[in-house]
């Protein structure tokens, strides 16, 4: 039998071809002094996933698989590998930075034609730990129930092969509290590893959507006037031919800066917006009033609720209107003092921000300025005389080296590309003045 297994063609075959599905793994094995080349079986998987890892790590276009010189290399070493295609690279990628736990966020609204649509974004870290943002669906849905926004929700993530979610942020409609509570049983079932801690954290309510809330409950004093200005703006918005006639109105009121905007009654920034845009064009909104039949006529109208519309504004409603924005005067200068306090932002960030909200160079920034400082000394000496233990004088030489330090440290930052626009500002506020006192000295320096 030994002899005929020597000489039998067929056997020699198979031997040969049993030789060639082993892949030499590069190393030897020290055995009796002799030197042995290890093997270990072909395997199609690994091969397939050592080409993805490549593709990921290399940064190589997933067509990469499809060059000629590639195939002609897994030819050569590894015959007996299938090439996978550039769709099934693709997918293969996606699914490895798809593992990962994905934070989402929610939200639907209702457009013009009174369609409801719903957008989910995922927000996602890649592996140089750069945080990507992505709209993954956007699509029409029949109405706000808690269970339509779940389905919605778990056949996006179907269709994107996403396992794991991090926390979805959601406004704070009764509704979305159904889905959380849907989507985290649905998700548990499929699979146990879905949600972090089986999703006690999963649920994120909306600061700006609370935050809307808020400013809103501030607006109700002079909704109608807000009412009466909105609609004085969905007027002149509403066609080309009543834009370019307030147009015409504005060039007679010699009002050539500026435009008139349509606020999102859900968001409480873009009322802000159209009433301070809107209040520049007080007088042409005036004159047309006077003047305009079609637009005095348009209010006399039923809207589409089959009331009469409110407006055309009034000097009263103008007048609540502006009292309502009339910009930092009013606010309660302890909440700016707060960030003054703040070690990374003391008196720069205040100023930095004065001149965004006035402009740089225009006059009320230092206004702001000296208030905001004022109030800040009268407290500062409540709390001193309150201790009596701070002792607020420095003396000239001390005081000279902290300016020295100071300047010296912003002269560091400049020797950096900043892209920061308030390291910006800081580094080029160079501080020259001499300090008079402590507290100016622990505001002003860092």
């Amino acid at each position: 039998m030994i002899s005929h297994m020597k000489k039998c063609k067929d056997y020699l075959d198979t031997l040969e071809s049993d030789s060639q599905q082993h892949l030499s793994s590069g190393g030897h094995n020290v055995h009796g002094g002799k030197s042995v080349r290890m093997t270990k079986p072909f395997d199609h998987v690994a091969c397939k996933q050592a080409t993805v890892k490549m593709i990921i790590m290399d940064e190589l276009p997933f067509s990469f698989v499809e060059n000629e010189g590639f195939r002609q290399f897994c030819e050569t070493a590894i015959p007996w590998f299938r090439i996978p295609s550039r769709r099934t690279i693709t997918r293969e990628v996606v699914g490895i930075l798809y593992k990962q736990a994905i934070f989402f966020t929610t939200d639907i609204w209702t457009a013009i034609t009174t369609l409801s649509y719903m957008v989910i974004t995922a927000h996602f870290n890649d592996m140089d730990w750069q945080l990507h943002r992505r709209i993954i669906s956007f699509s029409p849905i029949p109405d706000h129930k808690g269970e339509t926004i779940a389905n919605q929700f778990i056949k996006s993530l179907d269709d994107w092969g996403i396992g794991k979610v991090f926390a979805i942020t959601l406004d704070n409609a009764s509704s979305n509290d159904k889905a959380i509570s849907i989507l985290k049983d649905r998700l548990l079932q499929n699979k146990n590893d879905a949600l972090m801690m089986n999703g006690e954290f999963m649920h994120i309510r909306c600061c700006a959507h609370i935050l809307n809330l808020i400013a809103n409950e501030g607006l109700d004093d002079i909704s109608k006037s807000i009412i009466s200005v909105r609609n004085a703006v969905k007027y002149v918005r509403s066609s080309t031919s009543r834009l370019e006639s307030f147009k015409r109105w504005a060039e007679v009121e010699k009002i050539t800066r500026g435009s008139v905007v349509l606020d999102c009654v859900t968001r409480w920034n873009s009322t802000y917006l159209m009433l301070n845009g809107a209040l520049k064009y007080r007088t042409a909104f005036e004159r047309m009033a006077d003047m305009d039949k079609p637009y005095d006529a348009w209010f006399k109208e039923l809207d589409s609720n089959g009331k009469v519309r409110k407006g055309p504004p009034t000097s009263v409603d103008w007048d609540k209107a502006r009292h309502m924005w009339e910009g930092t005067e009013k606010v309660n200068k302890i909440l700016i003092l707060a960030g003054i306090l703040d070690p990374l932002c003391k008196m720069f960030f205040t100023e930095y921000n004065f001149e965004i909200i006035y402009g740089r160079g225009n006059p009320k920034c230092k206004e702001m300025s000296k208030l905001v400082m004022d109030v800040l000394g009268r407290i500062f000496k409540v709390y001193s005389d309150w201790y009596n233990t701070l002792n607020l004088q420095y003396s000239a030489a001390h005081d000279g080296e902290n300016v020295t330090e100071s300047s010296q440290g912003y002269k560091d930052m400049e020797d950096y590309n900043i892209d920061d626009p308030f390291l910006k500002f800081m580094a080029a506020k160079r501080t020259t003045s001499e300090v008079v006192n402590e507290l100016e000295h622990m505001i002003l320096f860092f």
